[in-house]
């Protein structure tokens, strides 16, 4: 079964933009796999953002080889496995809305926060109040 939940970019408005994740959108296991890209990409902030929001996701899996592949998913080298997109662009979320989501938790990128995830379930009024993880473990984690 899919552990669904989104990656995205907090803003500065409240807002954030988002990209599906269709598995392993888990506490346990999507801050240590963003962790462990933010550290490859040089713990630059916004080449982490620009990666997660290229695309929806079947997984963001850093270690992905040819092999994890299957059906409609394409690999990206150092991400993960990438499905055809639910729409064309991120998604523009607002905290409180009505606007329904396909899974649980949002895992954010915060500009103004580097080497930050917030991990905030979907029923949050404002994501800048969300709990915090360090990105920096991303040195040390091995994704199995």
């Amino acid at each position: 079964m899919a552990s669904r939940g989104y990656v995205g970019l907090l803003r500065p408005d409240g807002t954030a933009l988002l990209r599906y994740v269709h598995h392993d959108a888990t506490l346990d296991y999507l801050p240590l796999a963003l962790a462990r890209l933010w550290w490859t990409l040089g713990q630059n902030a916004d080449a982490t953002a620009q990666a997660v929001l290229a695309h929806d996701w079947a997984a963001i899996d850093p270690t992905a080889t040819p092999d994890d592949v299957w059906g409609d998913q394409t690999l990206i080298p150092g991400v993960g496995r990438a499905i055809p997109p639910m729409t064309a662009e991120p998604i523009t979320y607002l905290p409180g809305c009505d606007e329904i989501l396909h899974g649980q938790y949002l895992f954010l990128l915060a500009p103004e926060r580097p080497g930050v995830l917030l991990i905030a379930d979907t029923s949050i009024q404002r994501l800048a109040d969300a709990p915090v993880f360090d990105l920096a473990v991303g040195e040390h984690v091995q994704i199995i």
